[in-house]
């Protein structure tokens, strides 16, 4: 469980959008980790027990903490082009709550931030401009020809990703690209969105 937590880490790091919460893996672990952390404080206070021995489960813990802490914490900070730290779910806050399964997508912690945020940002702009505009022009959702209001992900990033499976031959910009059992690549993140949603493809 931990190595697959490991590596929705890494898959979260280097996505350019926000991928479906692991409830089935992030759950789990932090029960664990809770009950691990009672009985080690259960058995320093009955001094029983190997000293070590709970130094190293303490360690464990520690480093299973923290890797929950930064997959929860990428989800809302990557860093961008820029260099600098942008909240992932401000960023594409009506992108992300207009997704057709967004239960799937956050948390309910994530989907409560997201829609308080989105309420703030609405309300910041309505008092500072926009209620100095027109009625008709205080929509912040509007797509023009050429524009759209809603900052959406870059799909088409590059990203370095590794063969979990012997896919096949995969269509990709006219070519036929043979996907096999540990090849590695870098594609467009959307040629290998549909198989890191099936697990048949990493981010590495």
């Amino acid at each position: 469980m931990i190595a697959e937590m490991t590596q929705a880490w890494i898959d979260e790091r280097n996505a350019p959008e926000i991928l479906p919460y692991e409830h089935a893996l992030v759950e789990p672990l932090i029960e664990a980790i809770e009950a691990q952390t009672e009985k080690i404080i259960e058995d320093m206070e009955d001094n029983t027990g190997n000293k070590f021995e709970s130094m190293i489960y303490q360690t464990e813990v520690e480093r299973v903490k923290y890797l929950l802490k930064s997959y929860l914490r990428v989800r809302l900070f990557k860093a961008s082009k820029l260099k600098a730290k942008r909240n992932i779910i401000e960023k594409f806050t009506l992108y992300v709550l207009r997704q057709p399964h967004l239960r799937e997508l956050l948390s309910p912690q994530e989907i409560d931030y997201a829609r308080r945020y989105q309420e703030i940002v609405e309300r910041h702009n309505h008092d500072s401009f926009l209620h100095q505009l027109p009625r008709s022009q205080h929509k912040q959702d509007e797509v023009f020809v050429d524009m759209n209001m809603v900052i959406e992900p870059n799909l088409d990033a590059p990203v370095f990703c590794q063969i979990l499976d012997n896919i096949g031959h995969v269509a990709i910009d006219g070519d036929n690209v043979l996907f096999e059992l540990n090849d590695i690549y870098i594609l467009r993140y959307n040629d290998i969105r549909e198989y890191l949603r099936d697990r048949k493809v990493k981010l590495i």
